[in-house]
């Protein structure tokens, strides 16, 4: 069925000639999606990062906003891509030391990103029209948004939980007042696949008081590489449906529906690269203290000569990927029925080959290594403007998302047999409801804001079974908050605003498997109060906005796995009635001056500078061979960084834009342990005890500088006809693979390229290219492992060169 799909499609793709430059999904706002031409996005964007309508000038938080339009002329079409353009922001699709899939994203707002994490604990969140998204985010294609806001730093006070370091919030398209169409059609390839993506629009009145939009959407993503059984691998292909309601109750009243459906499958599976330096080449010296699993104290220090290693390493530096280094799995390879693979003595062990009845799942799993998914969302929402110019908002949401995966925990390369089945069945449902007060604005010096916040989810997780027991996570988490603010002008450029939310927040958690000893449900319970404090100055005369501000933030702790460590590991001094069952509850502060301004008609920037200190961040031990277990405990960081964005008219004709980040990140209370410390680092001396002090490290996966720059040139003079040619730089700085500061990924940057023309009134066109330099350094996610004896990076592969063609009927 797949099969039949996949030509089908790519037949109607290749109509679009494949010769020409990559895919981007067009515009439903204009007939060709350019950049922010010679508007200034400073002034003339308003936002709602603070629950009101402010313009992004005037706004004293760091916000970047993208309409739909401003998405289309990047080519970004899914949250992962939207971090190229956004300092400050990623988004992978594979989480830290994660399966693989789209379902177990890593969110980093200035480098703060978790390096283990549950889904009470990620330290980022995206929302739809203000309502948190459990999960399944990774698989939703941006297709008809009116607004993409990107909040940098807290956002607990108005968005609640998980947005510890940041938050993401789609706004949904509009209806139109007017009857539209719009329909895109693309075609893409890349050396090893072809693809397509169609998309099509329709908006407009329904009635004198009810206006209705609805888009559809087919995509099939090409893949980059190939399995060893000549299946692609990477191919990803996502139908959606995405629609909203209007209904004009009265003039001040105004109930809304919106909501999307996805239905997603791929190939995007971890594979990896086996090590470039023999054994005894790696001319190199670590050295560093040993710290006590339990306590966290110095017991010593050591210094290894890593050219008297048996094993062959990356020694520091790590290749990019390409079809000679991967070492891919088959895809349709399986186990006949009911054959487990032996696991260290543990038993059987079996992927998941039915979804748990206690999941209550009705996915179909993939048909070979992959990921299925079903993901969707239903929110309903009123705006009414009372008659004391009150502002009222409420919107109840809720949402379900399915993934079901199959992987090689080989990762492609030999190690437990030439193929380890492994696998994971999740569902997460979650629900949400939301009211607040907004006072009228007006020119008093007084503005408030009040609201109660509600919200509820469930995540079932199964992702292995040894024999005939099953490794099941049941996570429950409850969250009700009252949140305001206050804004007072102290003279007529300084305004004061103090905000803040109190909650009390709830994470339940049931493990069932031979690593949670007893299968016993723990609960973690916490209310605090999270204030922000902002001071804005607005000099008179000036379009420039300086502000400061501290806040204060909490996120749920992770649970320990204190009792199933101390059953297997006696020796690391951790059990429960010590450590306890979770973390502690973690802490943020943060500090950020910053200042915006549009300097005259052509040129605006913004500037930010920014402070955080981490307390209780989680990270994990994990025992050496041959038992697995892990234990989960708090740890410190601290992040120091600068932000800069700014848009240049050069002239009438060209336009730059762009922004740089960097950040100097450092763990300042960590342990370091699992392979690379007990394999390759300190061999023979970490035990189930023991671990390397990774305190004053960098934390992995973060580069010091990251950017962007783009140029937009308007061709309209030139050919008499709207026309443009875009040019996107990407940079990424160097980063680490490990809290050891020891394999390092190379600074990158990789370029993307767009021409597009109006060809009449209805129809437009564009070609382009996406990373056409063909830049594979490894993305910031994945880690090493020991294939066999030597070592091996796992990760998701990185995208090639893509290239294709876009045609656009808007009428």
């Amino acid at each position: 069925m797949r099969g039949e799909a996949q030509v089908g499609m790519k037949t109607v793709s290749a109509i679009g000639g494949m010769s020409a430059l990559a895919l981007a999904l067009a515009s439903p706002q204009s007939a060709i999606a350019q950049s922010d031409s010679n508007d200034d996005i400073l002034d003339v964007i308003y936002v709602t990062a603070r629950k009101r309508d402010e313009t992004q000038l005037e706004i004293p938080v760091s916000v970047a906003a993208f309409s739909q339009a401003d998405l289309d002329a990047r080519g970004i079409n899914t949250a992962e891509t939207l971090g190229d353009f956004v300092p400050g922001f990623t988004f992978e699709t594979t989480g830290q030391g994660g399966f693989s899939g789209r379902t177990n994203p890593s969110i980093r707002f200035r480098g703060i990103g978790v390096q283990v994490g549950s889904a009470a604990s990620r330290a980022g969140a995206l929302f739809w029209d203000g309502a948190y998204i459990a999960d399944g985010v990774g698989v939703l294609p941006l297709i008809d948004l009116s607004q993409t806001e990107v909040i940098k730093g807290p956002q607990t006070a108005f968005f609640g939980r998980n947005t510890f370091a940041g938050a993401v919030n789609f706004i949904p398209g509009k209806a139109s007042e007017e009857l539209e169409f719009i329909i895109n059609a693309a075609g893409t390839r890349t050396d090893a696949d072809e693809g397509y993506n169609i998309s099509a629009t329709v908006s407009g009145p329904l009635g004198d008081r009810f206006r209705g939009r609805v888009t559809l959407s087919s995509e099939d993503r090409p893949g980059q590489y190939e399995f060893r059984d000549g299946q692609t691998q990477g191919d990803e292909q996502t139908n959606a449906i995405q629609g909203s309601l209007e209904f004009d109750a009265t003039e001040n009243v105004t109930l809304k529906y919106s909501g999307f459906y996805v239905d997603s499958e791929d190939t995007s599976v971890l594979q990896s690269i086996s090590a470039t330096t023999p054994a005894g080449e790696c001319n190199r010296t670590f050295s560093g203290n040993l710290r006590q699993v339990g306590t966290g104290a110095i017991v010593g220090s050591f210094e290894t000569d890593l050219s008297q290693s048996t094993r062959a390493t990356f020694c520091g530096s790590v290749p990019e990927w390409t079809d000679e280094n991967i070492n891919p799995s088959f895809f349709g390879q399986r186990p006949p029925e009911g054959a487990n693979v032996g696991f260290f003595g543990l038993g059987g062990f079996d992927y998941p080959r039915t979804a748990p009845v206690e999941m209550g799942s009705v996915l179909s799993p993939p048909d070979g290594l992959g990921n299925t998914y079903e993901v969707s969302r239903h929110h309903l929402s009123i705006d009414a403007e009372l008659a004391s110019g009150h502002n009222l908002k409420a919107f109840y949401s809720m949402g379900d998302s399915e993934f079901w995966g199959i992987f090689d925990q080989n990762y492609g390369s030999p190690g437990f047999g030439d193929i380890f089945y492994t696998g994971f069945v999740s569902n997460a449902e979650d629900k949400s409801a939301e009211i607040r007060l907004t006072s009228p604005i007006s020119s008093d010096r007084f503005r408030y804001s009040v609201g109660l916040s509600y919200f509820q989810q469930d995540t079932f997780l199964t992702q292995f079974s040894f024999g005939p027991i099953p490794n099941l996570i049941f996570e429950e988490g409850e969250n009700f908050g009252v949140f305001g603010s206050i804004d007072y002008d102290l003279t007529d450029q300084l305004t004061l605003s103090v905000e803040g939310r109190w909650h009390d927040d709830t994470q339940t958690q049931l493990r069932n498997g031979p690593q949670n000893v007893p299968a016993d449900r723990r609960e973690q319970q916490y209310d605090d109060f999270m204030p922000r404090l902002i001071l804005s100055y607005q000099p008179a005369d000036l379009d420039m906005n300086i502000y400061g501000s501290v806040s204060k933030s909490f996120l749920q702790g992770n649970p320990t796995g204190a009792e199933a460590y101390a059953a297997f590991v006696p020796e690391g001094g951790i059990d429960a009635s010590t450590v306890g069952f979770f973390t502690p509850v973690q802490e943020l502060l943060a500090f950020e001056l910053g200042i915006k301004q549009r300097v005259n008609d052509r040129f605006s920037y913004a500037a930010a500078v920014y402070n955080m200190d981490w307390d209780n961040q989680v990270f994990f031990d994990l025992s050496p061979a041959p038992i697995f277990a892990s234990v989960f405990l708090p740890g410190d960081s601290e992040y120091t960084g600068i932000e800069l964005e700014g848009v240049f008219n050069v002239n009438d004709s060209i336009v730059l834009s762009g922004g740089f980040t960097y950040v100097d990140a450092e763990l300042t209370s960590f342990g370091l342990a699992g392979s690379i410390a007990g394999a390759v680092l300190a061999p023979g001396l970490i035990t189930g005890g023991t671990q390397i002090d990774a305190s004053g490290n960098r934390p992995r996966y973060i580069p010091e500088t990251e950017g962007s720059l783009s140029a937009d040139f308007d061709l309209t003079n030139l050919l008499g006809r709207d026309a443009y040619v875009r040019l996107d730089a990407i940079y990424t700085g160097s980063f680490f693979i490990d809290n050891a500061e020891f394999n390092e990924v190379d600074a990158a940057t990789r370029l993307n390229l767009r021409a597009g023309v109006q060809i009449n009134d209805i129809f437009s066109a564009e070609l382009f290219g996406i990373n056409i330099t063909d830049n594979r350094n490894l993305g910031t996610n994945g880690g090493t492992t020991s294939d066999g004896i030597d070592r091996k990076i796992f990760a998701t592969p990185v995208r090639g060169a893509e290239w294709g063609v876009r045609l656009r009927a808007e009428f």
